[in-house]
């Protein structure tokens, strides 16, 4: 670009690369979904196959939660790419079960 140019904002809309959805938020290192829909979630839990884990604030699972999930509010944070990063950097890992 020429010194002294200036950019404009452009009419035209540039299209995003990428998929930007939920469902490719929440992908194992496979690519497949880790995204259940409602009613595969409810035959889970009828068929008493899963475990629901809550991991709202104390408050919120006081008001209401699913009957007999277990309750994680306590200092719940989440480290965003935790495994990737934890095990990069060297911190302690394990394998198995």
């Amino acid at each position: 670009m020429p010194h002294g140019a200036t950019i404009h904002f452009r009419s035209d809309k540039l299209p995003l690369i990428g998929d930007f959805s939920v469902d490719a938020r929440f992908t194992d290192s496979s690519g497949e979904t880790l995204v259940i829909s409602l009613e595969d979630a409810r035959a889970l839990f009828e068929q008493k196959s899963a475990v629901f884990i809550d991991a709202r604030p104390k408050e919120q699972y006081i008001a209401g939660h699913i009957k007999d999930s277990l309750c994680l509010f306590n200092n719940v944070k989440v480290l965003v790419n935790g495994w990737s990063l934890w095990h990069e950097a060297g911190l302690p890992v394990d394998t198995g079960d």
